[in-house]
């Protein structure tokens, strides 16, 4: 992979989910296509398999607008990823949206790509080292909700996978955690996990992230206005 454009810009630009107007959201060709335009964050998110592997989707399980089973069928209903090992995931086609879709109206531009797969993280974190793109950061969301425990690991459990990754990939000085799930703090809490920049705003240094939140008045046991970023997104969409 090239080098990436040289940044000329004060702002921080971010892919969101990978640049989803482009390509397929959260795919390895949308993070591949973000850093050849030498965007300075690709903002993602995360679910957890059941056997355990971080991976990257927006929603808890498999969204039937975007998903298409090994018969070439898109599926009828979300399948959770809890559900599903990373080999069955993988059985999954999510390179093209659903032709007549909401989705598809909103996105006409997103240039289709049969035969991607939902990527684990690990390979994420793969891709940005190939390209050699010392600069660019992550900006991962968790996909938790309280209200829906059985669509995903329970929070200790999901935290846990997240942070042995990062330490094992020695990815963490490039990683912004984001969640609207304050329950995360029960795993968060006894782990003390630092992460580069406040809430909402990577680059402003390294800051342990629960005790960024209590100063911005979150109540992190349960409820509490999440924060909110603003900056610049591939999709033209204000960011959250």
């Amino acid at each position: 992979m090239t080098a990436p454009p040289r940044r000329l810009t004060p702002f921080d630009i971010e892919a969101h989910r990978g640049g989803r107007a482009l390509r397929p959201e959260n795919t390895l060709p949308a993070f591949a296509n973000a850093l050849s335009m030498g965007v300075d964050t690709l903002e993602l998110d995360m679910g957890v398999t059941r056997d355990g592997i971080v991976v990257v989707a927006h929603e808890r399980g498999l969204n039937p607008d975007i998903t298409r089973a090994a018969d070439g069928r898109y599926i009828d209903a979300a399948i959770p990823f809890v559900k599903l090992t990373l080999a069955e995931l993988k059985q999954y086609d999510v390179g093209q949206i659903r032709p007549g879709s909401a989705y598809a109206a909103r996105f006409p531009d997103q240039r289709a790509i049969p035969s991607t797969r939902v990527p684990a993280l690990a390979e994420v974190f793969a891709l940005v080292r190939r390209s050699g793109d010392r600069h660019v950061r992550l900006n991962i969301e968790t996909k938790i909700d309280p209200a829906h425990p059985e669509e995903s690991l329970d929070p200790r459990g999901f935290v846990t996978a997240v942070l042995t990754l990062l330490r094992q990939e020695q990815f963490s000085d490039r990683v912004l955690i984001q969640s609207f799930a304050f329950t995360l703090d029960c795993g968060l809490r006894p782990a003390r996990p630092r992460r580069h920049g406040a809430p909402g705003h990577p680059g402003r240094g390294r800051q342990d992230l629960v005790a960024v939140l209590r100063r911005c008045g979150c109540a992190l046991a349960g409820g509490g206005a999440p924060t909110r970023a603003a900056g610049h997104r591939l999709d033209g969409e204000p960011s959250r």
